[in-house]
């Protein structure tokens, strides 16, 4: 496949590399046909779970996370993630991670399709399902 460019990247991705330790993970397997983006709230999903704060993990995370893009949210982006929250019923992150995508016309790589399908308009990196990114 060719590089794609800018991809909106998923918490759940990134997850998944930080516990398999990057080993075959589809972070891995892609980020060399990528140019990562995320959203501020992936920084803090990362950082929210108790182990992100030993010192091992966090190193882990901040070599994932070294030259990713991070976008901020502002009022109006803040805005939108909540009426995506209202109307399709997202989480909060979800819903700033699908906004940011649409907002920008980029894919989003997600582990998650089920919840961002509900969002028009956005649209996925392709992975298939035998965890394989495309």
């Amino acid at each position: 496949m060719a590089d794609m460019g800018e991809v909106v990247v998923d918490t759940s991705v990134l997850v998944e590399h930080l516990r398999l330790g990057g080993k075959k993970s589809q972070y891995a397997r892609t980020v060399d046909r990528i140019e990562p983006i995320i959203s501020f709230v992936t920084v803090a999903e990362l950082y929210s779970g108790k182990s992100a704060w030993k010192e091992e993990h966090a190193k882990e995370i901040e070599t994932l996370l070294a030259g990713v893009e991070v976008k901020f949210a502002g009022r109006q982006r803040s805005k939108e993630a909540g009426r995506l929250r209202a109307d399709r019923e997202l989480t909060l992150p979800d819903a700033f991670i699908a906004g940011l995508a649409v907002e920008l016309g980029l894919p989003v790589f997600t582990l998650n399709k089920r919840d961002f399908a509900k969002v028009a308009g956005i649209k996925f990196y392709p992975v298939d399902t035998k965890g394989k990114a495309d």
